[in-house]
């Protein structure tokens, strides 16, 4: 079994909400049961995601492991 097929260990999971404009940061309980708003970061449109913001960030939050979303506005488009 590859590690990508295994599962997680418990603690904070990180999700990662890619939009255009922000990235949005939600964190779990310690569980990996409930997930939180942990605010956003402001990216530049047309550029690359901040990835080193992105991962100071899960440092501070002591996140463990990501989950990685695409932002959609109201009707589902991408935004």
């Amino acid at each position: 079994m590859s590690d990508l097929a295994a599962p997680a260990a418990r603690g904070r999971w990180m999700a990662i909400d890619l939009g255009d404009r922000r990235v949005g940061i939600a964190i779990s309980d310690p569980t990996g049961t409930i997930a939180s708003p942990a605010g956003f970061i402001e990216r530049r449109p047309g550029k690359r995601p901040p990835l080193m913001s992105i991962l100071a960030r899960a440092q501070e939050l002591q996140a463990l492991a990501f989950v990685v979303g695409l932002a959609l506005d109201g009707d589902g488009h991408e935004t």
